[in-house]
C-alpha cells in the first residue's frame, strides 16, 4: 500500500478498523479494563451516611465502656472528706478528728480546757479546739455558780448565793452550802454567821463548829 493509498484508508477508516468519530476521539474501551469511579480526584473511601443523610459521627473513644459503681454513684475516693480536713468528732466527744484521705477520719485529739467548735475557715468548715472551758463543766465564779457553754464561754447557772452561804463546785454540779458551820477561828464564825441576837458567833475549839453566846465576847 502507497502513501497516498495509507492516507485515504486512515481519513474514512476503511480499512478494516472502526469507524472513526470526532464527536468521539477516545477509542471504546476494552471489555476487561476496570472502570474506575471519580470522586473528584480523591482516592479515599467514601464515608457512611447516617440517619439525617450526612456523614455518620465516629462514635467516643470510651464507647461501649461500663461505668465503675463509684462513677455510677458519684462517690468520692477518699470516703467523702479531703486529706487533711477537720471536724469535730461526732457522738458529744469533745476532740477534733482530721481526714486521713481513703482511710477516712482519725481517732479524735481531745480538746483540754477547750471546747471543740466547727468554724467556717479557708472556704469550708473545720473543728477547732476553742473558748476558755470545756463544755457542761459545773464550776463557781467567787458566790456565783456557773457553767461551759457550748462556745466554750463560763455562763451564770441560776442566781448567787445568799449570804452567809458560799458557793461549792463538784464533779455532779454546783451549791451553795452554809458558812456558818464548821470553824477554826473565832473569825470564821464572826464573818460566816448571821449576827447572833445580843451576842457573839465564837467557834468551839473541841467540835470545831460556830455557835452564838450571849456575851459580848468569845470564851
Amino acid at each position: 500500500m502507497n502513501t497516498t493509498t495509507a492516507l485515504v484508508c486512515l481519513l474514512l477508516a476503511g480499512c478494516g478498523g472502526a469507524p472513526f468519530s470526532a464527536a468521539d476521539p477516545t477509542p471504546d474501551a476494552s471489555p476487561d479494563s476496570p472502570v474506575l469511579a471519580s470522586d473528584g480526584g480523591s482516592d479515599a473511601p467514601a464515608e457512611a451516611a447516617g440517619p439525617d443523610g450526612g456523614p455518620e459521627a465516629a462514635a467516643p473513644p470510651d464507647a461501649g465502656k461500663e461505668a465503675s459503681p463509684s462513677e455510677e454513684a458519684g462517690a468520692m475516693p477518699d470516703a467523702g472528706c479531703l486529706y487533711g480536713e477537720t471536724r469535730c468528732a461526732p457522738g458529744g466527744v469533745n476532740g477534733v478528728e482530721t481526714c486521713q484521705g481513703e482511710s477516712g477520719w482519725s481517732s479524735p485529739v481531745l480538746c483540754v480546757g477547750k471546747t471543740c467548735l466547727d468554724v467556717y475557715a479557708d472556704g469550708g468548715m473545720a473543728g477547732v479546739c476553742s473558748g476558755v472551758c470545756a463544755p457542761g463543766k459545773p464550776t463557781c465564779d467567787f458566790n456565783q455558780p456557773v457553767t461551759c457553754s457550748a462556745t466554750g464561754q463560763w455562763v451564770d447557772a441560776g442566781p448567787a448565793c445568799p449570804e452567809y452561804t458560799k458557793c461549792v463546785g463538784t464533779s455532779g454540779g454546783t451549791s451553795c452550802t452554809t458558812t456558818c458551820g464548821n470553824c477554826l477561828t473565832n473569825a470564821d464564825c464572826e464573818t460566816g454567821c448571821p449576827p447572833a441576837d445580843a451576842g457573839t458567833n465564837c467557834c468551839n475549839p473541841s467540835s470545831f463548829t460556830c455557835y452564838a453566846t450571849t456575851g459580848t465576847s468569845c470564851p
